[in-house]
This record gives structure tokens, sequence and C-alpha cells, in this order.
């Protein structure tokens, strides 16, 4: 069944504050394949709750809280992934599947997979325009 987050906002007078616990929170839900939409509830200053004031993200004034820039660049560029592996294990089966969130600019992903960290060899190398391999 899938999720949509709706009405997520931080209020927070501090900027600094406010970033962090972004930085926190949205990727819980971001990254989870179940959510399937975050709705933010009146982002812009003069357009919030009255009673939760500094939940805005864009002043009055069009100027963006660090919050808003941070967002931009987080659902907009892919993370970098990192390297993977199991720890004191051989011979073992392994089938993963790999999903990812679709990104608006893409048109294909590119999928390499090796058993070497430096990925000099690789067992797989391909791209695909699907987001579950």
């Amino acid at each position: 069944m899938p999720v949509y987050i709706t009405e997520f906002d931080i209020d927070e007078s501090d900027d600094t504050a406010q970033l962090e616990q972004y930085k926190v929170y949205f990727p819980i839900f971001w990254n989870n394949p179940g959510v399937k939409g975050i709705t933010f509830w009146g982002y812009v200053e003069s357009d919030v709750w009255s009673s939760h004031p500094n939940t805005y993200l864009l002043s009055s004034s069009g100027t963006e809280r660090p919050a808003m820039e941070w967002l931009k660049t987080y659902v907009k560029i892919p993370l970098t992934p990192s390297t993977v592996s199991p720890v004191g294990t051989t011979g073992e089966q392994r089938n993963p599947i790999l999903t990812w969130n679709s990104s608006k600019l893409a048109t294909s992903y590119h999928i390499r997979v090796s058993t070497i960290r430096s990925f000099s060899s690789t067992v797989v190398d391909t791209t695909i325009t699907d987001t579950l391999f």
C-alpha cells in the first residue's frame, strides 16, 4: 500500500536547527520505497499555520532558508552509493534486488556490481531505464 506523508513541517525559528532536523527526518521518508509522496503544508512565511509560524522554507521576501536549499539539492541529485561487503562470510548465495527512487532528471541508470572494492573487474555493468534490478 503506498504511503503519502502530508503536512510535513519543522517549526524551528533558528535556521541551523531547522536544517539539522530536515537532514534527520526527511531522508527517513524520502528513502523509504513505500512512501510515494511528501506534502509540505504552507512553506511560504506568510502562508503557514499561525500556531507554527516558523515552519516556512521561503521567506515573504523570497529568500530561501538553508533547509529549502538543502531539500532542493537532496531530491534533485542522487546520493553516491557506498560500497557494501559482507564481513567474515564466504560461499553464501546472494541474489540481491536493487531498488532506488527515480530521478526526474534521469532517463536511464547505470548499474555496476563488483566483487572487488576498486571496481577493476565487474560482474554487472549495464544501463537500464527502470528503478529495479
